[in-house]
């Protein structure tokens, strides 16, 4: 779906809209995901690792929850906002990520692997020899994948780390990579 979103503008129009997971006029994601910290940190890998410009929407960044308008309003839960908070940490690490990968800032969108019984799917991100990979496990228990990642025809050139974990990834010299993702997670992975 992304994709066919993605392809009914030019790049120019795609690479700058303002993507967001929440909103003043609609429920708040992490509502929206039933309370579920790994569906709301999925939703964040997601919002920094497709075409656009991530949108933050006050208080998502340090989880904070909201029905249908106007308990998506609520004033800014300051008590949440410390360096300790994971879902702050994970932001911080995924702006920093998108600060410093062009793939992730303008590359184009190459989907690498879909299972739709499984929930697991995989995309990159290429932007001349910088690589960024996305992949995602929506399924209750631990998926493995596998699949070679030549976007453009190039295995990448430099080690890639998972951003979220910062665990390091191994691609094979053909270009293969195989992972064990966790139930309901998401990796994003950067040049080292």
């Amino acid at each position: 779906q992304i994709m066919r979103v993605y392809l009914l503008y030019g790049p120019n129009v795609s690479n700058n809209m303002l993507n967001s997971l929440s909103t003043h006029d609609t429920p708040r994601f992490r509502f929206l995901a039933k309370e579920s910290d790994a569906l709301a940190r999925m939703g964040a890998v997601a919002l920094f690792s497709v075409p656009g410009v991530p949108c933050i929407y006050y208080g998502d960044e340090i989880g904070m929850t909201g029905g249908p308008d106007p308990d998506n309003r609520r004033g800014m839960d300051w008590g949440k906002a410390v360096p300790s908070n994971p879902t702050f940490l994970l932001y911080q690490k995924l702006a920093a990520a998108r600060t410093a990968c062009p793939a992730l800032q303008y590359g184009e969108p190459i989907p690498l692997f879909a299972d739709d019984p499984k929930q697991v799917s995989a995309f990159a991100r290429v932007a001349g020899a910088d690589v960024a990979i996305a992949c995602f496990n929506r399924s209750d228990k631990i998926q493995t994948v596998e699949f070679v990642v030549k976007p453009g025809g190039q295995a990448p050139s430099k080690p890639l780390v998972d951003v979220v974990s910062g665990k390091a990834l191994n691609v094979s010299r053909n270009g293969r990579l195989r992972i064990s993702l966790p139930a309901q997670t998401a990796i994003l992975a950067v040049p080292q």
